[in-house]
């Protein structure tokens, strides 16, 4: 593989000459996600703000819990109560147009996720019925989802 062009101008100016020319070696980043193969998401928030997350096209439910939890834990913190996920996925999930995001090995192309769209946080119900009616812990966790990030 030539870094030369035959017939450019520096071509015709080393030709016949002693210098080498050293193949050009490739870099392959198809391990980096690039900008296309990125879903930008929207996340409403239980108190009406938002924020966005970006995830793989390809991603699943699971990665995309991941991405909502990592922007949190990055972001600063005004209260320095830790929060416990597994706590917040067991009481609220993720939702798309009617769908809640509850099985972590589903994909989101199976929901019909594109980019740009919104995803909801709300609070798990069974039935219409709230798992925990009056639970002071989850008020404390709807604080905490609320201001992080403010």
């Amino acid at each position: 593989m030539s870094c030369i062009v035959e017939g450019s101008a520096l071509g015709r100016a080393i030709e016949g000459s002693a210098a080498s020319v050293v193949p050009r070696k490739s870099f392959s980043y198809c391990k980096l996600p690039q900008q296309r193969q990125l879903l930008k998401l929207t996340v409403l928030k239980l108190d009406g703000t938002c924020f966005d997350v970006q995830v793989a096209r390809t991603a699943s439910v699971g990665e995309l819990k991941q991405a909502v939890e990592d922007v949190f834990n990055q972001s600063p913190k005004e209260d320095h109560r830790k929060i416990s996920w597994s706590h917040v996925w067991g009481h609220f999930c993720l939702c798309y147009e009617g769908y809640k995001l509850i099985n972590d090995k589903e994909f989101l192309r199976d929901f019909g996720i594109r980019d740009g769209d919104q995803v909801v946080l709300r609070k798990l119900e069974i039935c219409g019925i709230s798992w925990l009616e009056t639970d002071e812990h989850e008020k404390d966790v709807v604080n905490l989802l609320s201001i992080e990030q403010r």
